[in-house]
C-alpha cells in the first residue's frame, strides 16, 4: 500500500486550501491505512500541544557517543536558563549577611567577621535541618507546561519547562510515564527521569532522554536517532522518546531506566539503560507498542512488562482495508541485552530476543471489520488473579464501540471474554444494514476467546504456550 507524503498530511491537518479538493480522498485512505491516520493524529497533536510563549534555549552542539545509533547531526544540550531567583523581602539578618559577603575586609576589621561566620554557619545548619531537598514526587502541569518537582512534604523544590509529551495523557500515575522519580544508584537521593520533549528541541529532529540529580543538575542525556532496515524498507528517521517504564517504588538501584522510542512508522524499540546512561540492550518490534505496564506473573518475578500494540509484520487485507494484528507482548526486563528483535516480527536483521515470555494475538471482531476499524488493546484492570485487557478502536483519543474485555490469569491463559456496554446496539444496527450476520451471545464471546493465538517462537498456535527462546 502506498502511503501519503508527510507534507501532504501536514497540509491536511492545517486545513490548507492547497489540498482541499483531496480531503475526501485522504480521509478514504485513512479508513484503509492506520499508519497514515496515526501519523496525521501525531502531527495534529504536535500543533495543538505547542506552547507559543516558551523560552527558546540557546543551542550548542553535544556529542552523540551515547546515541542509540551514532549520528553526525548536531544535538542540543539542556541549558537551565529558566530558573529565576525569587525576589523576597530581606530581613535584618539577610542584610547583615549580604553586607559581610560584599565587604569582607571591612567586616573583619570591625570584628564583624566572627559574628558573620557564626550567623552563616547557623543558617547553613538550619537550612540543612529544615529543608528536605530530596525529590519524592513530580507533576506535569499542563497549564504552565512545567514539570514540578516536590519533596515528601509536598514543597516545590524546582521546575523544568517542557514542550510536549510522547503520551496522549501526561499523567504520571499510570504504567506509562513521561517523567518519573527513582533512586537509580541506591544513595537515598532520588533522580528525575524525563522523556518529555523540552523547549530546546522544538525545532530539532529528535528528542532526548534526560536524567537529573536531586539538586537539578544534569546527570546524563541520551539522544535518539536510528537508521533501521526492515526487510526491503529503510527507516532513516528520528526516533523520539515515547514513555518510561519505571517501578512505583522509589528504590530502583541496579534496575535502571526502561524507555520506549519510536518513529512515525512501524518500528518501536524498548531500551534498557543503566544508572550511568549506558544502553544495556534494545528490543525492536515491528508495530507500535502504544502502552506498557509493569506487573507480576506467576513464576516470573517482579521484572515483567506487558506491552500492548499491534503486529505490523503480517498485515492482511480484509475487504479493502489493511488489518494489523492487536498484540500483547510480555517481556522479562532483566533479559533485555544487546540489540535484538521480536521473534514474532523478524526482519530487522538482529538476533531474536531472549526476553520474550509470551506473544499473544487478539482477534478482531466482525463488528470492527464491518466498520473499517482497527481496534487497539489497552489495560483496563489488574489484580493478583486477573489481567483485563480491553480491545477497542480509538479515534483522536476517543474510544469507539464495539469493545471487548479479555481476561487473563497469572499465566496469561485466557479466562473469559466479555462485551462492553453499548455493543448490543451497535451489533443490531450493523446487522440491520446487512453488514454482519452473527448473533451477539455467549457463544459469540466464546468464539472470540478460541480465536486468541499464541506465538511459540516459530509459529502461531491456537492453544496456550510460551515463546521458546533461542539458547
Amino acid at each position: 500500500m502506498n502511503h501519503i507524503d508527510e507534507h501532504i498530511l501536514e497540509l491536511y491537518v492545517l486545513h490548507s486550501p492547497d489540498i482541499e479538493e483531496r480531503r475526501g480522498v485522504i480521509e478514504e485512505h485513512f479508513l484503509e491505512c492506520e499508519t497514515c491516520r496515526q501519523l496525521a493524529e501525531e502531527i495534529a497533536a504536535q500543533y495543538s500541544g505547542a506552547v507559543q510563549d516558551l523560552v527558546k534555549l540557546e543551542k550548542q552542539p553535544v556529542g552523540t557517543s551515547t546515541s542509540l545509533v551514532p549520528s553526525s547531526g548536531k544535538l542540543v544540550p539542556f541549558n537551565d536558563v529558566f530558573e529565576v531567583e525569587a525576589r523576597q523581602k530581606k530581613t535584618a539578618i539577610d542584610r547583615f549577611v549580604s553586607f559581610v559577603r560584599r565587604r569582607p575586609a571591612v567586616a573583619a576589621a570591625s570584628g564583624l567577621g566572627i559574628v558573620a561566620a557564626c550567623v552563616l554557619g547557623g543558617m547553613i545548619m538550619v537550612n540543612r535541618i529544615a529543608k528536605d531537598d530530596n525529590p519524592v514526587s513530580v507533576l506535569m502541569n499542563k497549564n504552565t507546561y512545567r514539570i514540578e518537582v516536590f519533596n515528601k512534604d509536598n514543597n516545590l523544590l524546582w521546575e523544568l519547562p517542557y514542550l510536549r509529551s510522547g503520551l496522549r495523557d501526561d499523567s504520571v500515575d499510570i504504567g506509562t510515564k513521561a517523567v518519573a522519580v527513582a533512586d537509580l544508584d541506591g544513595d537515598d537521593r532520588n533522580e528525575i527521569v524525563v522523556s518529555a520533549v523540552f523547549p530546546d528541541c522544538a525545532d530539532a529532529s529528535l528528542s532526548i532522554l534526560r536524567v537529573f540529580n536531586a539538586d537539578k543538575s544534569l546527570r546524563f542525556q541520551i539522544p535518539f536517532q536510528a537508521k533501521l532496515r526492515y526487510g526491503p524498507f529503510q527507516y532513516a528517521e528520528p526516533f523520539s522518546t515515547r514513555y518510561l517504564l519505571m517501578p512505583e517504588k522509589r528504590q530502583n538501584s541496579g534496575q535502571g531506566v526502561f524507555l520506549t522510542c519510536a518513529g512515525r512508522r512501524s518500528p518501536t524499540g524498548l531500551m534498557r539503560i543503566d544508572k550511568s546512561g549506558k544502553v544495556i540492550g534494545t528490543y525492536w518490534h515491528y508495530g507500535h507498542l502504544n502502552s506498557g505496564y509493569l506487573t507480576k506473573l506467576a513464576g516470573a518475578g517482579d521484572n515483567v512488562v506487558v506491552l500492548l500494540g499491534s503486529n505490523d509484520a503480517a498485515d492482511t487485507i480484509v475487504g479493502n482495508k489493511t488489518v494489523h494484528d492487536p498484540s500483547i507482548v510480555v517481556l522479562n526486563l532483566e533479559k533485555i541485552k544487546d540489540i535484538t528483535e521480536s521473534s514474532a516480527t523478524r526482519g530487522f536483521g538482529f538476533q531474536p530476543s531472549i526476553a520474550e515470555m509470551f506473544y499473544i494475538k487478539l482477534p478482531t471482531s466482525d463488528m470492527s471489520i464491518a466498520q473499517n476499524q482497527l481496534p487497539t488493546p489497552y489495560l483496563a484492570y489488574q489484580s493478583d488473579s486477573v489481567l483485563v485487557i480491553t480491545l477497542q478502536h480509538t479515534t483522536m483519543g476517543v474510544n469507539v464501540l464495539p469493545g471487548f474485555d479479555f481476561g487473563f490469569d497469572q499465566m496469561m491463559k485466557p479466562i473469559w471474554v466479555k462485551s462492553v456496554d453499548g455493543n448490543d446496539e451497535i451489533h443490531r444496527k450493523l446487522k440491520k444494514k446487512g453488514l454482519i450476520k452473527s448473533i451477539l451471545n455467549d457463544q459469540y464471546l466464546e468464539n472470540l476467546k478460541r480465536q486468541i493465538q499464541y506465538w511459540d517462537g516459530t509459529r502461531w498456535r491456537n492453544e496456550w504456550c510460551r515463546v521458546q527462546n533461542p539458547q
